[in-house]
């Protein structure tokens, strides 16, 4: 009938007009939705990339005060050989240039072989094994697997300074421990030192000492090291451990 042919046409067309505006919005909706996606990437990006820049530059800052740091120590030790007219000088210094030429051909490189890092350290032990004299004993113990493997430099170096700096004498027997274990892309630098003087004797030194290095490690090894710093009965004791692959 008309009547009924009238009201199938307004059903159709209210149905044609319900479509057309469901398939508007969906197509609004799925552009709001890509557009937040592709924002919220960008976004992450962005903040990805600040944080990259920080921690480059955190790690610039961090190396920059790790050499002078470590030169002016070295060059007390020496200063205490030559002003007492020592034989050992000679040896000290050849030492000292060979540290010294590694610190500044290194301080720009993200990593360098584990074989050049151990040198760097030993060198560093024979020499303040020419400053001090048969009180200090000093025992290495190093298993590496791999001596190719990869680390940032500089890396270990605060922990053994600080055994000889606050677990060394020239007048009372002590022992320092220094032991490196590389296994399997693990590494596990064990140091242990008899405590003859404590921190707050050099309050007045530059600040590049175990905050340094804590922050260093966080910003290179994030969730994948452990650092246990522990003094009991006398003696000082660090264990860190990196995974390194």
């Amino acid at each position: 009938t008309p009547a009924m042919s009238e009201y199938q046409t307004n059903m159709r067309n209210y149905s044609i007009t319900i479509g057309m505006w469901l398939m508007l919005s969906l197509v609004v909706a799925y552009s709001l939705t890509v557009s937040f996606v592709l924002e919220l990437y960008e976004h992450m990006l962005l903040k990805e990339k600040i944080e990259n820049q920080r921690d480059k530059a955190q790690l610039a800052m961090f190396k920059a005060q790790i050499s002078p740091h470590f030169l002016f120590n070295t060059l007390n030790s020496l200063y205490s050989l030559v002003i007492g007219t020592s034989e050992k000088a000679e040896d000290a210094f050849i030492k000292f240039t060979e540290i010294l030429k590694y610190t500044y051909v290194t301080i720009d490189n993200e990593y360098v072989a584990l074989r050049d890092e151990l040198t760097y350290i030993q060198n560093y032990i024979d020499l303040q094994m020419l400053r001090l004299n048969e009180h200090t004993k000093v025992r290495c113990d190093y298993r590496i697997d791999d001596d190719g493997i990869e680390i940032p430099p500089m890396i270990l170096l605060t922990f053994v300074e600080n055994a000889f700096k606050y677990g060394s004498s020239t007048s009372t027997d002590c022992n320092i421990y220094i032991s490196l274990v590389v296994r399997n892309g693990e590494l596990e630098l064990v140091t242990r030192n008899c405590v003859m003087r404590h921190a707050d004797m050099f309050r007045k030194e530059m600040p590049a000492g175990m905050q340094n290095c804590r922050a260093r490690l966080a910003a290179l090894y994030p969730g994948r090291h452990s650092l246990v710093t522990e003094e009991r009965d006398g003696n000082f004791m660090v264990n860190l451990n990196i995974k390194l692959g």
